[in-house]
């Protein structure tokens, strides 16, 4: 059975038209405090299926696949809208990438929703990185889709991790994401304005980076890390640009860890 069915059969997809809008999601449960994850622009909410089918038994997950929209600000407008539609008024938040970016956009917009940010593969902007995001946006959508499936392909001999992260994206990027839809995310990471500061406590918000990111280099983490100096900043050895799909394992540790530590924390508010 392939990845994308194992988490269909276990979940059900969903979509929400939001301001003209599609908003996509799967969710693991219908209550308890939420636990809401936004990827990067590579893929769709389903790249997280080893968080969905993992720790989405015990906490409530839902896993975003969010409009092909460039502008950080405009999704942060519709994504508070999006939670309004699901009955949700604050929940612990973790974006990856592209979904990192526009995280701290509407966390620093709408604090008030958000219990906890955690931010992997984060940064602050990428203009350190034009050169690569022109070539992908020079070329056209079908060969855009073909570069990713053959990148991913190449390294998929490197582990069974690595086969599983170029399996998924072979079944999203194409499929169901087309080549125009990431051309639209990677205008965001290429043209968007600097991230705004969350402007919330140090306990609420926390990093995480990889040691071999090809993408967030050592002086964009540390970035981020001068930013959020307070934060928790965990490092995942052999993460790539995909720790969720990669390292499993660790990644769900630190999630789970985050969200009962904050779940916990709003609890004893009410």
């Amino acid at each position: 059975m392939s990845i994308l069915n194992q988490v269909r059969t276990h979940f059900v997809h969903q979509s929400l038209v939001v301001d003209n809008e599609v908003w996509s999601f799967t969710q693991t449960k219908e209550e308890g405090f939420p636990l809401v994850l936004l990827p990067g622009a590579q893929g769709t909410g389903d790249i997280y299926f080893n968080q969905l089918l993992a720790i989405g038994q015990d906490i409530r997950v839902i896993a975003v696949t969010y409009p092909e929209v460039s502008d950080c600000q405009a999704l942060a407008n519709g994504f508070r809208s999006f939670l309004d539609r699901l009955g949700i008024s604050r929940a612990v938040f973790s974006g990856s990438s592209f979904g990192a970016l526009w995280l701290q956009f509407f966390a620093a917009r709408f604090p008030d929703y958000v219990a906890g940010a955690l931010l992997a593969n984060a940064f602050i902007d990428s203009q350190s990185k034009q050169a690569l995001f022109d070539h992908m946006l020079s070329m056209s959508g079908p060969d855009v889709v073909v570069a990713v499936n053959r990148g991913a392909q190449a390294a998929a001999g490197k582990s069974a991790e690595h086969a599983r992260l170029a399996e998924i994206i072979g079944e999203l990027v194409g499929p169901v994401q087309s080549g125009e839809g990431l051309q639209s995310r990677l205008r965001g990471v290429r043209f968007s304005s600097p991230a705004p500061v969350i402007d919330l406590p140090g306990e609420r918000i926390a990093l995480v980076e990889c040691d071999d990111d090809p993408l967030i280099d050592p002086p964009m983490q540390d970035e981020m890390a001068t930013r959020y100096g307070s934060s928790a900043r965990h490092r995942i050895s052999g993460g790539e640009h995909y720790p969720a799909v990669l390292k499993p394992d660790r990644y769900n540790a630190i999630l789970r860890d985050f969200h009962a530590t904050l779940a916990a924390v709003e609890t004893a508010r009410k």
